[in-house]
């Protein structure tokens, strides 16, 4: 049996997501940043609102425990927080809570590769703190530095920026060092990045994959597979942990032969049993961290672990 699928403009929010997307088809992996567009943009916030979902109150738990090394960086009575993958807004939301404690003044800005997610936060943001400028800034981050989004914003009020960057988000990236470098080069002297990653366990592994093996997760990695009319039922998903490249994989296995139509004449063919990539969660060591912000001229200040050893908040600033 063969199915024939097309892809569907209308599932994206720009026209280059869309051929990026193909393009990820043609390779055999579709970037994970195609979870957080248009409707998966729901099916995201859904996940990280589901009680399955854990990352978010461990890292949350750090964060209490930890802000206040942090704020020792600054001395004004003001901040601009830059959430960099800002996702629903949920953490932002925690964090600004806790330093409205510290600061009398407050804005915050929104960057996420998704104009609808970004809409999302926003509207929980602004919910959440209806007297705080919230702005947000459309951006593919892994690709692209922002420095004139961080002056834009540091413009407005002319206090130090709090980047933030969580939720693990720098393992789920193509190409880490890239995007930490992208964040490096948008950062002035005086800004100070706050981040949140996993750590390589190797005993842990079967606990790392149950995070993964729950049906509002199913629900979110899938989404972006509906984007050329694929249906669960036309083949499995696949969550296991690659010990050689160190990481969490996603696969969807083919049940039967599919050919999908690019929006011009260009096809891809997929044979049944064949399996695409669509999500990767790599895992870090402590030592590798420490070599990548080196090389990227980031110092890294302090850091917060918890009492498992498996999450690890640091915060950096340029050298």
């Amino acid at each position: 049996m063969h199915k024939l699928l097309s892809l569907n403009p209308d599932s994206f929010e720009q026209n280059d997501q869309a051929q990026a997307y193909f393009e990820g088809l043609k390779s055999g992996m579709i970037p994970h940043r195609f979870a957080y567009v248009a409707s998966a943009a729901h099916t995201h916030d859904e996940l990280f609102r589901s009680i399955e979902y854990g990352m978010v109150d461990l890292e949350l738990s750090l964060i209490r425990a930890g802000l206040s090394q942090v704020l020792t960086e600054f001395s004004s009575i003001g901040l601009n927080i830059v959430d960099v993958g800002s996702g629903n807004g949920m953490k932002a939301s925690e964090v600004i809570r806790l330093l409205s404690q510290r600061f009398a003044h407050l804005n915050y800005a929104a960057l996420d590769y998704s104009s609808e997610l970004l809409e999302i936060c926003k509207r929980r943001v602004c919910s959440n703190f209806p007297l705080m400028q919230v702005k947000s800034f459309q951006i593919d981050f892994e690709k692209n530095s922002f420095g004139q989004i961080v002056d834009t914003v540091a413009a407005i009020s002319e206090y130090p920026c709090l980047l933030l960057f969580l939720g693990h988000s720098l393992g789920n990236s193509l190409d880490s060092r890239q995007t930490l470098l992208n964040i490096r080069d948008s950062m002035r002297s005086e800004d100070t990045l706050l981040i949140g990653v996993e750590l390589y366990q190797p005993e842990r592994i079967e606990e790392i994959l149950g995070h993964y093996r729950n049906e509002p997760f199913y629900r979110a990695v899938f989404e972006p597979l509906t984007f050329v009319g694929l249906k669960r039922d036309d083949g499995s998903l696949e969550v296991s942990f690659n010990r050689e490249a160190r990481r969490v994989e996603v696969h969807f296995e083919f049940w039967q032969d599919v050919t999908v139509l690019g929006s011009t004449t260009e096809t891809v063919e997929f044979q049944r049993g064949e399996k695409l990539l669509i999500f990767i969660s790599y895992r870090f060591t402590k030592r590798e961290l420490q070599e990548t912000f080196s090389s990227v001229a980031l110092e890294i200040r302090d850091t917060i672990i918890d009492d498992a050893g498996s999450y690890l908040l640091l915060y950096a600033r340029t050298n």
